[in-house]
Protein backbone atom coordinates (compact mmCIF):
# COMPACT_ATOMS: atom_id res chain seq x y z
CA UNK A 1 0.00 0.00 0.00
CA UNK A 2 1.30 3.46 -0.94
CA UNK A 3 0.62 6.14 1.68
CA UNK A 4 1.10 9.90 1.35
CA UNK A 5 3.46 11.66 3.75
CA UNK A 6 3.28 15.38 4.43
CA UNK A 7 5.44 17.34 6.87
CA UNK A 8 4.35 20.91 7.63
CA UNK A 9 6.91 23.17 9.26
CA UNK A 10 6.03 25.79 11.84
CA UNK A 11 7.03 29.39 11.21
CA UNK A 12 10.78 29.81 11.48
CA UNK A 13 11.53 26.23 10.50
CA UNK A 14 11.84 24.25 7.28
CA UNK A 15 11.64 20.55 6.58
CA UNK A 16 14.97 18.71 6.63
CA UNK A 17 14.48 15.00 5.99
CA UNK A 18 12.64 11.83 6.96
CA UNK A 19 14.49 9.38 9.21
CA UNK A 20 13.72 5.94 10.57
CA UNK A 21 12.34 3.17 8.37
CA UNK A 22 12.84 5.15 5.17
CA UNK A 23 13.78 2.39 2.74
CA UNK A 24 10.49 2.64 0.86
CA UNK A 25 10.03 6.42 1.02
CA UNK A 26 10.08 7.91 -2.48
CA UNK A 27 12.15 10.97 -1.48
CA UNK A 28 13.46 11.32 2.07
CA UNK A 29 14.29 15.01 1.46
CA UNK A 30 10.81 16.01 0.26
CA UNK A 31 8.24 17.32 2.73
CA UNK A 32 5.49 15.90 0.53
CA UNK A 33 6.24 12.36 -0.63
CA UNK A 34 4.97 8.76 -0.41
CA UNK A 35 5.92 5.59 1.44
CA UNK A 36 5.18 2.03 0.41
CA UNK A 37 3.83 0.20 3.46
CA UNK A 38 4.81 -3.47 3.53
CA UNK A 39 4.42 -3.77 7.31
CA UNK A 40 4.82 -1.66 10.43
CA UNK A 41 7.05 1.37 9.96
CA UNK A 42 8.31 4.18 12.18
CA UNK A 43 9.39 7.39 10.47
CA UNK A 44 10.20 10.82 11.85
CA UNK A 45 9.97 14.20 10.12
CA UNK A 46 12.98 16.33 11.03
CA UNK A 47 12.91 20.12 10.86
CA UNK A 48 15.73 22.65 10.99
CA UNK A 49 15.66 26.27 12.04
CA UNK A 50 15.59 28.95 9.35
CA UNK A 51 18.50 31.27 10.00
CA UNK A 52 18.37 35.06 9.60
CA UNK A 53 19.59 36.66 6.39
CA UNK A 54 20.60 40.18 5.45
CA UNK A 55 21.04 41.70 1.98
CA UNK A 56 22.79 44.94 1.09
CA UNK A 57 20.70 47.20 -1.18
CA UNK A 58 21.83 50.20 -3.22
CA UNK A 59 22.36 53.54 -1.52
CA UNK A 60 19.92 56.30 -2.49
CA UNK A 61 19.38 60.01 -1.83
CA UNK A 62 23.10 60.63 -2.26
CA UNK A 63 24.28 64.22 -1.72
CA UNK A 64 27.69 65.82 -1.28
CA UNK A 65 27.81 64.90 2.41
CA UNK A 66 25.16 62.25 3.09
CA UNK A 67 23.53 59.09 1.77
CA UNK A 68 20.70 56.74 2.68
CA UNK A 69 21.83 53.12 3.09
CA UNK A 70 19.39 50.24 2.61
CA UNK A 71 19.01 46.59 3.52
CA UNK A 72 16.58 43.67 3.43
CA UNK A 73 16.50 41.32 6.41
CA UNK A 74 14.80 38.13 7.55
CA UNK A 75 14.71 36.91 11.14
CA UNK A 76 14.03 33.19 10.69
CA UNK A 77 13.57 31.44 14.04
CA UNK A 78 15.73 33.92 15.92
CA UNK A 79 13.51 36.97 16.45
CA UNK A 80 14.47 39.54 17.44
CA UNK A 81 17.70 40.18 15.57
CA UNK A 82 19.99 43.21 15.57
CA UNK A 83 21.05 44.97 12.36
CA UNK A 84 23.36 47.86 11.49
CA UNK A 85 25.32 49.41 8.63
CA UNK A 86 29.10 49.62 8.26
CA UNK A 87 30.71 52.12 5.91
CA UNK A 88 34.10 53.63 5.09
CA UNK A 89 35.95 55.50 2.40
CA UNK A 90 36.91 52.99 -0.28
CA UNK A 91 40.56 53.94 0.06
CA UNK A 92 40.38 54.01 3.86
CA UNK A 93 41.12 51.31 6.40
CA UNK A 94 38.72 52.04 9.24
CA UNK A 95 34.98 51.38 9.26
CA UNK A 96 32.27 53.49 10.83
CA UNK A 97 29.10 51.89 12.18
CA UNK A 98 25.51 52.90 12.79
CA UNK A 99 23.85 51.85 16.05
CA UNK A 100 22.41 48.37 16.36
CA UNK A 101 18.64 48.35 15.73
CA UNK A 102 16.32 45.53 16.85
CA UNK A 103 14.06 43.87 14.26
CA UNK A 104 11.39 41.31 15.14
CA UNK A 105 10.12 40.53 11.63
CA UNK A 106 11.20 40.31 8.01
CA UNK A 107 11.42 43.58 6.12
CA UNK A 108 13.54 46.44 4.88
CA UNK A 109 15.51 49.02 6.80
CA UNK A 110 17.12 52.30 5.75
CA UNK A 111 19.29 54.77 7.63
CA UNK A 112 20.87 58.05 6.58
CA UNK A 113 24.57 58.61 7.25
CA UNK A 114 25.89 62.16 7.31
CA UNK A 115 29.12 64.14 7.64
CA UNK A 116 30.59 62.35 4.62
CA UNK A 117 33.34 63.81 2.45
CA UNK A 118 32.21 65.19 -0.91
CA UNK A 119 33.28 63.67 -4.24
CA UNK A 120 34.41 60.50 -2.43
CA UNK A 121 33.73 56.83 -3.05
CA UNK A 122 32.48 54.87 -0.03
CA UNK A 123 32.13 51.15 0.64
CA UNK A 124 29.21 49.97 2.75
CA UNK A 125 27.75 46.70 3.94
CA UNK A 126 25.14 45.43 6.39
CA UNK A 127 25.56 43.28 9.48
CA UNK A 128 23.17 41.14 11.51
CA UNK A 129 23.54 39.36 14.84
CA UNK A 130 21.20 37.19 16.87
CA UNK A 131 21.07 35.26 20.14
CA UNK A 132 23.22 37.98 21.73
CA UNK A 133 26.22 36.68 19.79
CA UNK A 134 28.91 38.41 17.82
CA UNK A 135 28.21 39.31 14.17
CA UNK A 136 26.80 36.21 12.49
CA UNK A 137 25.71 37.43 9.05
CA UNK A 138 27.18 40.09 6.78
CA UNK A 139 25.90 41.28 3.41
CA UNK A 140 27.84 41.99 0.26
CA UNK A 141 29.83 45.22 0.02
CA UNK A 142 28.50 47.89 -2.35
CA UNK A 143 29.77 51.36 -3.21
CA UNK A 144 28.44 54.87 -3.73
CA UNK A 145 30.11 58.17 -4.54
CA UNK A 146 29.14 61.47 -2.96
CA UNK A 147 28.72 64.48 -5.20
CA UNK A 148 30.94 67.47 -5.53
CA UNK A 149 29.27 70.46 -3.82
CA UNK A 150 28.47 71.99 -7.21
CA UNK A 151 26.69 68.88 -8.49
CA UNK A 152 22.91 69.11 -8.02
CA UNK A 153 21.35 66.11 -6.31
CA UNK A 154 18.52 64.46 -8.26
CA UNK A 155 16.91 63.22 -5.02
CA UNK A 156 17.79 59.64 -5.70
CA UNK A 157 16.63 59.83 -9.32
CA UNK A 158 18.41 59.31 -12.62
CA UNK A 159 21.42 61.58 -13.21
CA UNK A 160 21.45 61.17 -16.99
CA UNK A 161 17.68 61.59 -17.33
CA UNK A 162 17.82 64.67 -15.10
CA UNK A 163 20.50 66.16 -17.34
CA UNK A 164 18.56 65.24 -20.48
CA UNK A 165 15.29 66.82 -19.31
CA UNK A 166 16.95 69.68 -17.49
CA UNK A 167 14.95 69.11 -14.29
CA UNK A 168 14.67 66.36 -11.63
CA UNK A 169 10.88 66.83 -11.49
CA UNK A 170 10.06 65.59 -15.01
CA UNK A 171 7.29 62.97 -15.08
CA UNK A 172 9.56 60.60 -16.99
CA UNK A 173 12.04 60.65 -14.11
CA UNK A 174 9.27 59.68 -11.70
CA UNK A 175 8.58 56.65 -13.91
CA UNK A 176 12.25 55.62 -13.85
CA UNK A 177 12.48 56.21 -10.11
CA UNK A 178 9.45 53.98 -9.48
CA UNK A 179 10.91 51.22 -11.68
CA UNK A 180 14.18 51.46 -9.75
CA UNK A 181 12.44 51.15 -6.38
CA UNK A 182 9.94 48.44 -7.35
CA UNK A 183 12.09 46.26 -9.61
CA UNK A 184 15.83 46.96 -9.51
CA UNK A 185 16.27 47.47 -5.77
CA UNK A 186 14.38 44.25 -5.03
CA UNK A 187 17.25 42.04 -6.23
CA UNK A 188 20.94 41.87 -5.40
CA UNK A 189 21.93 42.13 -9.06
CA UNK A 190 19.63 45.10 -9.56
CA UNK A 191 20.96 46.82 -6.44
CA UNK A 192 24.53 46.34 -7.63
CA UNK A 193 23.59 47.76 -11.03
CA UNK A 194 22.01 50.82 -9.41
CA UNK A 195 25.04 51.31 -7.17
CA UNK A 196 27.38 51.10 -10.18
CA UNK A 197 25.19 53.52 -12.13
CA UNK A 198 25.30 56.05 -9.29
CA UNK A 199 29.08 55.80 -9.29
CA UNK A 200 29.64 56.22 -13.04
CA UNK A 201 26.83 58.46 -14.27
CA UNK A 202 27.48 61.86 -12.55
CA UNK A 203 30.38 62.89 -14.86
CA UNK A 204 28.41 61.67 -17.89
CA UNK A 205 25.42 63.74 -16.76
CA UNK A 206 27.64 66.80 -16.29
CA UNK A 207 28.97 66.37 -19.83
CA UNK A 208 25.46 66.02 -21.28
CA UNK A 209 24.05 68.99 -19.37
CA UNK A 210 26.59 71.31 -20.99
CA UNK A 211 25.20 70.82 -24.51
CA UNK A 212 21.63 71.37 -25.69
CA UNK A 213 22.35 69.10 -28.67
CA UNK A 214 23.47 66.25 -26.42
CA UNK A 215 20.51 66.76 -24.10
CA UNK A 216 18.11 66.42 -27.03
CA UNK A 217 20.00 63.45 -28.47
CA UNK A 218 20.09 61.55 -25.19
CA UNK A 219 16.49 62.41 -24.37
CA UNK A 220 15.04 61.31 -27.73
CA UNK A 221 17.28 58.33 -28.52
CA UNK A 222 17.94 56.90 -25.06
CA UNK A 223 15.78 58.08 -22.19
CA UNK A 224 12.41 58.42 -23.96
CA UNK A 225 12.60 54.88 -25.43
CA UNK A 226 13.51 53.44 -22.02
CA UNK A 227 10.62 55.29 -20.38
CA UNK A 228 8.28 54.01 -23.11
CA UNK A 229 9.32 50.39 -22.48
CA UNK A 230 8.99 50.80 -18.71
CA UNK A 231 5.51 52.31 -19.03
CA UNK A 232 4.44 49.70 -21.61
CA UNK A 233 5.38 46.88 -19.25
CA UNK A 234 3.92 48.54 -16.17
CA UNK A 235 1.13 45.96 -15.85
CA UNK A 236 3.82 43.30 -15.36
CA UNK A 237 6.26 44.89 -12.92
CA UNK A 238 3.75 46.96 -10.93
CA UNK A 239 1.79 43.84 -9.89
Amino acid sequence: EVVDLLAEAEEGYRFGEWTGDVGTIADVYAASTTITMNGDYSVTANFVAVYPTVTTKAAINITANSSTLNMDHTVGEFSPVQVRFAYKKSEGLFWSYTDWVSKSGNGTYAESVTELSSNTEYDFTVQLKYNDTEIEVEGTTLQFTTYTPSTPSPSGGCFIATAAYGTPTAEQIDVLREFRDVVLLESTAGSQFVALYYQLSPPVADFISGSSFLRTLVRELLVDPIVWVVEATGDIWQN
